[in-house]
């Protein structure tokens, strides 16, 4: 759900993300912002705060860390030929 004053500030990092299932929940009176990756093995593979800043950081890292386990992965095929 995309609704709420922050709508563009979720939309970006919706877009930034698109390896992510991202939405905001709002339960009783807290609104918290999930991600939730759409390959398994990733780790986090959810991440849920009430802050999009640290939503942002944390998906960013768990992509990261799955982009360099990838490519040491590639580098070993090749080096073996």
């Amino acid at each position: 759900m995309t609704n709420g004053p922050r709508a563009p500030a979720l939309a970006a990092v919706e877009e930034q993300f698109p390896c992510f299932r991202i939405w905001r929940e709002e339960t009783c009176d807290r609104a918290r912002y999930v991600s939730r990756s759409l390959h398994p093995g990733l780790n986090p593979h959810t991440v849920m705060t009430d802050d999009l800043g640290e939503l942002r950081a944390d998906t960013h890292d768990a992509l990261a860390v799955q982009i360099r386990a990838q490519e040491a992965l590639r580098t070993r095929r090749t080096a073996a030929g």
